[in-house]
């Protein structure tokens, strides 16, 4: 009896299958109706069939054909919100399956050169569906961060600029966990032993990876500068870091405009912060640090430098010096250039 009741069920469904094909056309299932360049565009929630036709315009072959089977797979109540890429060769029933099952296509996440979460808040905001007031409060969500047991100091160390696959319609909460997620992997084991052989953590290296990217943005020097703080941690001589010292005021003056030269009177600057006024490293990053200042704390120049300025002679570069009188020479020289007045 059960035999019989598929047999029949299959039956009634294939006579259907029929009939549809019969009605709508072979064609219009089954053939390709879309030509041309990959076409982009994204499904709101209060989107409307029209809009996809019109975001379609230029690669449709036949839009009525495609409107028809869309109206017939229940559009444009049955549209679920995403980013979808159309691509030559399609047929209406895949692209009108996507649309109704939402099988999206995935966005490349990239973002580099942040400072801090809100400057992520509005790269995130540019490439997926939220607004950068949800992602900034998710960005700074104690819970979130209380789940992955991070320190509030350190939040910056647990998101690492790189380029990450999501759905446009991935929400808040699950960026910044995916984030977090991701810089574990990050950390592989070579990382951490590397880290381990400085006598420094993940997050400490991330600090002062933080610092070096700070002081310089030539990626061939960041290793050299990165051996120069390093051999001062190892001689427990004071970082004497600018970038700590401008971080430090502005963390403390946030109504001030942003500190475009370090002053001598900010120097006694009262912070945990100010590696003039306090050994070791600060408490935590500075800005979110990229990949190549991370790598360059963990592959640091061998060198016995501990001091540097900046180098006349070559803008965005350092002169570097082993002695007091090394970097007080280098110092005049830079003070007495058209750079230094």
């Amino acid at each position: 009896m059960m035999r019989k009741r598929i047999l029949f069920f299959l039956g009634v469904f294939v006579v259907l299958a029929g009939s549809i094909v019969a009605v709508i056309g072979y064609d219009v299932l089954f053939e390709s109706n879309f030509k041309g360049e990959p076409i982009e565009f994204f499904v709101h929630p209060n989107s409307e069939l029209q809009d996809i036709v019109a975001a379609l315009d230029s690669g449709l072959v036949d839009a009525d054909s495609f409107e028809k089977w869309a109206e017939l797979k229940g559009l444009p109540e049955k549209l679920k919100p995403g980013r979808y890429v159309f691509t030559e060769g399609m047929t209406n029933r895949e692209m009108v399956n996507r649309l109704v099952a939402g099988i999206q296509t995935p966005t490349k996440l990239q973002f580099h050169h942040v400072i801090d979460f809100a400057d992520l808040a509005g790269e995130l905001a540019r490439d997926l569906q939220a607004d950068s007031v949800a992602f900034y409060l998710a960005l700074n969500s104690d819970e979130i961060w209380g789940e992955h047991k991070v320190k509030a100091e350190y939040r910056l160390a647990y998101i690492v600029p790189n380029t990450y696959e999501v759905y446009w319609t991935t929400s808040p909460t699950d960026v910044v966990n995916r984030l977090i997620t991701e810089r574990d992997k990050f950390w592989n084991n070579t990382r951490v032993e590397k880290a381990k052989n400085l006598g420094l953590t993940p997050e400490e290296v991330a600090t002062l990876a933080s610092i070096v990217q700070s002081e310089t943005y030539m990626t061939d020097e960041m290793s050299k500068v990165a051996g120069l703080y390093l051999n001062r941690l190892d001689k427990s001589i004071k970082l004497q870091a600018d970038p700590t010292v401008k971080y430090a005021y502005e963390k403390a003056n946030p109504d001030q405009p942003k500190v475009r030269r370090v002053l001598y009177g900010m120097l006694e600057l009262d912070s945990p912060y100010n590696t003039y006024k306090y050994s070791g490293l600060p408490p935590g990053p500075l800005s979110i640090p990229e990949i190549t200042a991370i790598e360059a704390v963990l592959n640091p120049e061998k060198h016995d430098y501990i001091f540097m300025c900046a180098d006349p002679d070559r803008p965005g570069y350092h002169a570097f010096a082993k002695t007091v009188r090394q970097h007080a020479r280098n110092a005049q020289r830079y003070q007495h250039s058209q750079w230094g007045n």
